[in-house]
Parts: C-alpha cells; sequence; structure tokens
C-alpha cells in the first residue's frame, strides 16, 4: 500500500510538472490533460493513505485550472474579429469613463478629447461588425458620448 501511495504520489508530481510547462508555452490542451492527470493521481494517493499536507487542496486546484483551460481553448475558436470588435467595446467603455471623470473635475477640454476618442472608436468598429447586440452596446456609448460633446461645446 505505501509503495503505491508513493507512487501516486511521484506521478502527481511529474504530471503537475509537465501541465505547468505546458501551461507556461501557451499550449493549454496538453496542460489541461496533464493538470487533471496530477489532480486524479493526488486523489489516488490521498485515498492510499497520503499524509501529503493540503493533498485534497492541490488537487481541487489542479481540477479547477484545467476547466479554465478547456474554456479558454472553446473561447479561442471564436473569430478574432470578435475578440477585437469586443476589446474596442471595452475601450470605447474605459474613455467613455475617462471622459466623465475629467468631465466631474471640471476639465472640459480634456473630457471633450476624450469624448470624441470614444465616439470615434465606437462609430469605427460599429461599422465593422455584424453583431446585432454589440452594434447596440457601441451605438449607445457612442451616443452619450457625443451627447456630451454637444453640451461641452
Amino acid at each position: 500500500m505505501g509503495e503505491s501511495r508513493a507512487q501516486f504520489e511521484r506521478d502527481a508530481v511529474e504530471f503537475a510538472s509537465r501541465a505547468v510547462k505546458f501551461d507556461l508555452e501557451g499550449n493549454p490542451g496538453p496542460a489541461a490533460y496533464y493538470y487533471r492527470e496530477a489532480a486524479q493521481a493526488l486523489q489516488s494517493a490521498m485515498l492510499s493513505g497520503s499524509q501529503v499536507a493540503c493533498i485534497s487542496d492541490k488537487a481541487n486546484e489542479y481540477l479547477k485550472r484545467a476547466e479554465e483551460l478547456v474554456k479558454l481553448t472553446s473561447s479561442t475558436h471564436l473569430p478574432v474579429t470578435s475578440n477585437a470588435q469586443q476589446l474596442q467595446l471595452d475601450r470605447a467603455k474605459f474613455l467613455l469613463s475617462q471622459a466623465l471623470d475629467e468631465d466631474e473635475r471640471d476639465n472640459y477640454q480634456d473630457a471633450l478629447e476624450l469624448y470624441t476618442q470614444a465616439v470615434e472608436l465606437c462609430l469605427q468598429a460599429r461599422a465593422a461588425t455584424d453583431d446585432k447586440t454589440l452594434h447596440e452596446k457601441l451605438t449607445s456609448i457612442a451616443s452619450q458620448g457625443l451627447e456630451r460633446c454637444v453640451t461641452l461645446e
């Protein structure tokens, strides 16, 4: 029993090392596989009587990371333009937020410039997308920014 426990522990270390290596190299598929294998080896070691501290927590940590990587690989199959457009939406929201902050501080010139940048970014992204939801969000942000520009001028 002690020999199999020790083997499970060694396997867990080997699998975890491989998982981390693949994870650092940006290979989520193999990394997820080895994280799951490491978790399974840790669970087997625990059932065999392992006294390693926090072994259950570490197994759960590996399973959680494997799940994150699986989600990451499934989401990377989305079109690149969709991700780029989402980034543009996020940037436009950020610019609008910064503009509102400057507006509240009575820095109207800076606010006007930031509102203008947000509106321009929204219009560019909106023209490049076929996604209706994204189109609506970009239109809403552009409208907010434009309304404030008109008010400040």
